[in-house]
């Protein structure tokens, strides 16, 4: 029960934001729109846009995760697994590591 309340918190509170980001930032654009392709491309051209926090405290790797992009979030582990570390660094999931939401995910 625990577990069913705090995805529906995660999904309510990140849906919004997410959408809003998107049109703000290629990355996040491409996320949202699944092109695994462009994604690899951009990265690979600036793989400094990883590290880029949201609005929200997130980053490519755990917008991915939100977004259920598995196969982007391989790529990402794959090519920089420094990225397994990157913490939410704000709100109400600071602290969380890409570790945390796939627990969650299953």
């Amino acid at each position: 029960e625990e577990e069913g309340r705090y995805l529906q918190i995660l999904g309510n509170a990140t849906e919004e934001a997410q959408t809003r980001r998107s049109k703000d930032d290629v990355l996040f654009k491409l996320i949202n729109e699944g092109d695994q392709e462009g994604f690899e491309s951009a990265v690979r051209a600036n793989p400094k846009g990883i590290t880029k926090s949201s609005p929200d405290g997130e980053t490519a790797i755990h917008y991915c995760f939100l977004r259920h992009r598995r196969e982007m979030v391989k790529f990402l582990l794959n090519n920089y697994p420094h990225t397994a570390k990157h913490r939410y660094t704000s709100g109400e999931y600071c602290g969380q590591t890409c570790l945390h939401l796939a627990i969650i995910q299953k």
